[in-house]
């Protein structure tokens, strides 16, 4: 099996995360048989190779627009970006607590397992940036009280999807990017997709930009492979999306584990 790729882009519509996942996760139920996404309508499903997500209406505007994915690795705090020289802002997690971002108002968010919905900030920042579409991609049993409380509270603007990417090391901002890139956009930057660099221990405190600090999932003796996710999801996203400007503006970061100094 690829430490990349769910299934390959013939075989992922027919997957345990295909279409009918996408679709399933409208009416999955608990234990109890309650219907966990009652007030989510019935909505027509997208496939291409990458990607299998909810239709939205929105999802039209994206279409030849210049999009910025922010990721929470620290080239996203320490490279000088605009929000205004973009068309729309994508970003994932913990983004609401990011001085820079948690007045503006985002078009997408991908909603990770780490979140508490119920904390302030996030409750704060979706109760008054009413135009922010949230992505979910996977409901675990253990998360389903949870998200049943966040599409009764947001559902019209929530979405379920599911990525042919699966690449654990590099998290859920290489997601991102690749739902991104599917909307057709012209041009995609991105910053925060960082992995990890030879001066930080894989196992302790690194810097972070939604978090100020946290410990990078993996341990120290896979640092060439955390190395060779990056440097294939690179190479991924510029084979794949070959008629979309692609830039990572992180890599001009020391930070970044694909730095460069331009």
């Amino acid at each position: 099996m690829s430490p990349y790729f769910y299934a390959s882009k013939e075989n992922f519509p027919d997957t345990g995360r295909g279409i009918n996942f996408v679709a399933l996760m409208l009416s999955a139920e608990t234990q109890k048989g309650v219907t966990i996404f009652p007030a989510v309508k019935p909505r027509s499903v997208i496939c291409d190779e990458e990607y299998i997500y909810q239709d939205l209406q929105e999802f039209e505007k994206f279409k030849d627009s210049k999009i910025l994915v922010v990721c929470g690795g620290p080239s996203a705090k320490e490279y000088d970006w605009d929000f205004n020289d973009y068309d729309y802002v994508f970003s994932c997690n913990h983004f609401y607590k990011m001085d820079k971002l948690k007045e503006e108002e985002i078009a997408v968010y991908f909603l990770g397992n780490e979140v508490n919905i119920n904390e302030e900030d996030f409750t704060n920042y979706f109760n008054k940036h009413k135009q922010t579409l949230i992505a979910v991609e996977e409901i675990s049993q253990g998360e389903q009280i949870r998200l049943k409380n966040l599409v009764n509270t947001y559902s019209d603007r929530v979405f379920t999807c599911s990525s042919r990417w699966q690449a654990k090391l590099t998290g859920m901002g290489a997601k991102v990017i690749i739902f991104a890139l599917c909307l057709e956009p012209r041009e995609v930057h991105y910053v925060g997709l960082d992995g990890i660099t030879e001066e930080f221990s894989t196992d302790g405190l690194v810097p972070h930009s939604f978090e100020k600090s946290k410990i990078f999932r993996k341990t120290k003796e896979n640092r060439e492979e955390i190395l060779e996710h990056y440097r294939f999801f690179e190479e991924h996203i510029n084979s794949t999306f070959i008629d979309t400007k692609i830039k990572n503006l992180g890599k001009t970061s020391k930070y970044n584990c694909l730095y460069e100094n331009i």
